[in-house]
């Protein structure tokens, strides 16, 4: 039991965790940041191929499809 507490109080220990937690902070700052960048992507992506696909559609059908397209999206939290 002695060790363990030995390890524990010893500086190094201590500066490696903390450099260890300062840059899981930094990665999920990264991944938060990222996130709306691919969403944008993603929606960007589907609402030009929805576009090009339902160029010869009528008007009622585009608005509903798109409506649609919304609310999946929103269900699956993208």
């Amino acid at each position: 039991m002695h060790w363990v507490d030995t390890v524990r109080n010893s500086p190094g220990v201590h500066r490696e965790l903390a450099e260890g937690i300062e840059s899981l902070l930094g990665w999920r700052k990264g991944v938060h940041q990222k996130k709306p960048e691919t969403h944008r992507k993603i929606v960007g992506g589907s609402r030009k191929a929805y576009w090009e696909r339902c160029s010869g559609i009528s008007p009622e059908f585009a608005r509903m499809f798109d409506f649609w397209l919304q609310k999946s999206k929103a269900t699956k939290g993208l």
